[in-house]
């Protein structure tokens, strides 16, 4: 069986846009409101990642890993800033 074959209905690269089973132009645009409510409602999980990265932080400079502990607070804030930017979006 040949699997590079010139027919175009066998690959889904040269189907047509109407054919194809991802349509983007098919699907409904939302609005940046409600991508801004939706970011607002996950801020949460920045705030999780801020935690869990101040952890690892912790816990390294109990092993004595300073480089390392370095790095993840530099990692915790910025998922600390993104919590607080995503946190703060207008409605």
């Amino acid at each position: 069986m040949n699997r590079h074959s010139d027919s175009p209905h066998e690959s889904s690269f040269w189907l047509a846009e109407s054919e194809s089973p991802y349509c983007f132009s098919c699907h409904a645009r939302t609005s940046p409101a409600s991508n801004t409510s939706a970011m607002k409602k996950l801020s949460w999980i920045w705030f999780l990642g801020f935690f869990a990265w101040l952890a690892d932080a912790v816990v390294q400079l109990l092993l004595h890993a300073r480089a390392h502990a370095e790095l993840a607070l530099m990692v915790a804030l910025v998922f600390l800033a993104a919590g607080l930017f995503y946190r703060d979006q207008p409605r």
